[in-house]
């Protein structure tokens, strides 16, 4: 609820979604859409090393994302609506992302039309916990796992169902190949990972990435890089007395590029990455990881 601005008990979910329906109203969210699911797909991994055999190898962490929002993404081209005329098309109308205070057009004779506003965001947060368990013959398997119901509580907001309701669900599996070859200490896996953000009727952000990963140790250090293949989507669905909406959006990103470091301090891990697409993200992962740093 952060991203939004303001507290999250202020929250209205009707004047959000309400602000616009059609064409406009999906241009008006598509941002959110792009940020969610990059965000969703970054932070995955901190190492391509996975061990041989049958041999234990665990990580457990928390790991947060931030997507930027770029000055494209907060403005966009608009219709009018509804019962103005004639219908004008306007340019740098503010998307949710974009200007608070709206966009104002005039008309033949003095008439306005008003554009709401958006939240004035330069990037978007995304947190969630990861356990990575391993090795299977050099495969390992992630999870990640995350619900709302306890913020709800705190922040006494158990009567807004769409927040109350929201949960993170993902999953990944990936094997290292390197273990197949001589590559003087180069570490190469390839993984695939689905994840979805839910909220039962409400939300329903979906994102997949194929990922080919490569690390190298460094003393302390480990550098990793790697590129990936995504997909993401989100559709919202709401519907009250007061308001009905759907939105289908599908995210920007297509392929991604990662650069990053670890530094291991014996068993934590602390990590940072950026990505490089359309939608670029950054980064940072903090944990403990048990025999994942030195090859066997």
């Amino acid at each position: 609820m952060a991203f939004l601005g303001g507290s999250a008990q202020d929250l209205d979910i009707n004047d959000v979604l309400g602000r616009y329906f059609g064409a406009n109203g999906d241009n008006y969210i598509q941002p959110v859409a792009d940020a969610f699911g990059a965000n969703m797909n970054s932070g995955l991994f901190h190492t391509a090393y996975i061990r041989s055999g049958m041999k234990f190898q665990l990580y457990f962490g928390l790991q947060t994302m931030f997507a930027y929002i770029p000055e494209s993404s907060k403005s966009f081209e608009a219709k009018t609506e509804g019962d103005y005329f004639p219908e004008m098309t306007v340019e740098g109308v503010p998307t949710i992302c974009g200007d608070p205070d709206g966009k104002i057009v005039e008309g033949p004779e003095g008439t306005k039309y008003y554009f709401p506003g958006g939240f004035d965001l330069d990037y978007l947060p995304y947190a969630t916990p990861q356990l990575t368990v391993g090795s299977l013959y050099g495969t390992d398997f992630t999870v990640r796992l995350l619900s709302a119901r306890p913020m709800a509580s705190r922040l006494s907001m158990e009567e807004q169902e769409w927040i109350n309701s929201l949960y993170m669900l993902g999953w990944g599996v990936r094997h290292n190949i390197s273990q197949w070859l001589d590559l003087s200490g180069m570490e190469i896996a390839v993984g695939y990972y689905r994840q979805t953000l839910s909220s039962e009727d409400y939300i329903d952000i979906r994102s997949r990435l194929i990922s080919l990963q490569f690390s190298y140790n460094l003393a302390a250090f480990t550098l990793y890089a790697g590129v990936g293949f995504e997909t993401s989507s989100m559709i919202l669905n709401y519907h009250s007395e007061e308001l009905s909406v759907d939105f289908d959006l599908s995210g920007i990103n297509k392929v991604r590029t990662t650069i990053g470091a670890t530094f291991n301090m014996g068993p934590v891990k602390l990590s940072a990455e950026y990505n490089l697409s359309k939608q670029r993200t950054f980064s940072v992962g903090l944990g403990v990881g048990f025999n994942d740093f030195k090859r066997d």
